[in-house]
């Protein structure tokens, strides 16, 4: 591996990234219903590589006789967020402080134990709250939607290389996907009055106040890459 002296620096210590995400409020904040751990929630500095929000709506069909289509009754519409990004690093301090974020995440999928008699008894399920700006947002509060996460997938971006911390290998750089089915809080649907219920016109995605930037994390990742590279160049050759 190259010279890693660089990562002593003062200037290139834990939250580094800091100087280049400048829209840090464009993070991706999961969190847990349950308060574990003390936390309220996990925010992770990102580029988003995938967004998809699928509404599916489920029908029953009853086949009558001598009629060529059944009939149809509604029943329900689910909504699936599927969402991927990748979380990026500085230095080696920052790059600990993502794969804690990340082992918390991974503790936070399973359930909840009470122990009474010596005897365990599930007592809370892994609910989740995830916002991500306007695009993930309740147009109620302004919280993250609450949900559950079925499947959450981590992997080190292995092109971005790794620090060797002693016995710990810590990715520089990782990529996560996940799926979320989105628990409605609220009823969603059309009124008497022909009015959506829910926060009028504002759901699903219009709940944040606009803003005059054009600007985007995912606009800058070239040039954060490029300098992490150009910075451990210079120190290495200092």
């Amino acid at each position: 591996m190259a010279d890693e002296k660089w990562r002593t620096n003062d200037r290139f210590k834990a939250d580094s990234t800091e100087n280049q995400l400048t829209h840090y409020d464009l993070a991706i904040e999961i969190s847990s219903l349950r308060k574990v751990e003390g936390l309220d929630s996990l925010k992770f500095k990102a580029f988003i590589t995938d967004y998809t929000d699928e509404y599916a709506s489920n029908w029953s069909s009853t086949e009558v006789f001598a009629r060529m289509d059944p009939i149809w009754t509604f029943q329900n519409t689910k909504r699936t967020i599927r969402l991927a990004f990748d979380v990026p690093s500085f230095g080696q301090d920052e790059a600990k402080e993502n794969m804690e974020k990340m082992s918390k995440l991974a503790r936070m999928m399973y359930p909840s134990y009470s122990t009474t008699e010596k005897v365990s008894t599930m007592s809370e399920s892994p609910i989740f709250r995830l916002k991500f700006k306007n695009l993930i947002q309740s147009t109620t509060d302004g919280k993250g939607l609450i949900g559950i996460i079925p499947t959450f997938t981590f992997a080190p971006d292995i092109d971005q290389g790794f620090h060797v911390v002693g016995e710990l290998v810590i990715p520089k750089t990782l990529s996560v996907a996940l799926d979320f089915n989105v628990l409605h809080q609220h009823s969603v649907g059309y009124n008497s009055n022909k009015k959506f219920m829910e926060s009028s016109s504002k759901f699903p995605y219009m709940g944040a106040s606009s803003t005059s930037s054009d600007k985007s994390v995912n606009a800058d990742k070239g040039k954060i890459k490029k300098a992490i590279k150009d910075s451990a160049e210079n120190a290495a050759m200092s």
